[in-house]
């Protein structure tokens, strides 16, 4: 409403007694699932309303994939983050970072080898980050490995999964 004449061009989250809701064109979109942002912050919107029960990795085509806590989006989240739609995923600010390849250490599950924003766990071989050369087996650093192996026709003598070459 713009003073007081009904609009038909408002588009956003509206709040009513009923909850919050994802309106196009001044109606409410029951057919809208994604993230939409409000003075409060940006939502998990789903069939047209915002659901404050969402946990867990949200997408829309036009931000991208984020980490959602109690229905909003968690911009302090950093670490792995499981979905069941999506996997495990680097969070980042609560962003996924998609743009990210390397291994990740999460307190909860430990150092995995992220690519381009996902857990790959058919991810085996080397890996190296600024703590030195890794063994990652099945997409995880595999600790408990000590011996030798040759990988890329190179040698090397691994202790604890740290690796050095020959």
């Amino acid at each position: 409403m713009n003073g007081g004449c009904i609009t038909f061009t408002d588009t956003g989250l509206a709040a009513n007694d009923y909850g919050w809701w994802y309106v196009r064109n001044s109606t409410i979109d029951w057919n809208y699932t994604g993230l939409a942002a409000n003075e409060a912050g940006w939502w998990c919107i789903v069939n047209g309303g915002v659901d404050f029960n969402y946990n867990g990795l949200a997408y829309d085509p036009n931000v991208g994939w984020w980490y959602v806590v109690g229905g909003a989006v968690y911009f302090q989240g950093t670490g792995l983050v499981y979905d069941e739609h999506a996997g495990w995923r680097y969070v980042v600010g609560g962003a996924v970072n998609t743009d990210y390849t390397g291994l990740v250490y999460d307190e909860n599950v430990g150092w995995w080898y992220v690519e381009n924003g996902k857990v790959n766990f058919n991810y085996s071989g080397l890996v190296q980050n600024d703590s030195g050369l890794w063994l990652v087996q099945n997409g995880t650093v595999n600790f408990g490995y000590t011996g030798e192996m040759t990988y890329d026709g190179i040698v090397y003598d691994v202790y604890g999964g740290s690796a050095v070459r020959r």
